[in-house]
């Protein structure tokens, strides 16, 4: 459904680090689609999903979301190269061979809930 889009998400959550009006930017992107999408609701959704970072709304959140990110790669990675299975990490996402999906999204769900994270993550197969 529209309300998971990732791009929405994501658009919203780190608009709301810099941007005074978050919803507002992500209604007037035209590369978004959130038609039929109450933002502030999918917003107030995903910081409940966030809480270690949710005090830094509109502060100087990029380092602190930087960081969680660095320490997610870091709990992905160092399992999938004990098992040699190179990973490639593209800032907050993962391209492994397909053969090794299942073992990638189980380390994600690893590093997500020994990090203490709520959220989970999103796995897309690519068409190349």
């Amino acid at each position: 459904p529209n309300f998971l889009h990732p791009l929405t998400r994501k658009a919203l959550l780190t608009r709301s680090f810099t941007s005074f009006n978050s919803t507002r930017s992500v209604r007037v992107d035209e590369e978004i689609n959130v038609h039929g999408l109450n933002l502030t609701d999918m917003l107030e959704e995903i910081w409940q999903m966030h809480p270690q970072i949710a005090n830094f709304r509109r502060e100087d959140a990029h380092k602190k979301i930087t960081c969680q990110e660095s320490r997610v790669c870091l709990k992905v990675i160092e399992p999938c190269n004990e098992q040699d299975i190179t990973v490639l990490p593209i800032h907050d996402s993962f391209i492994v061979k397909k053969q090794h999906v299942q073992t990638l999204e189980a380390k994600m769900i690893e590093a997500y809930q020994v990090l203490g994270f709520v959220s989970a993550p999103w796995v897309v197969e690519a068409r190349c």
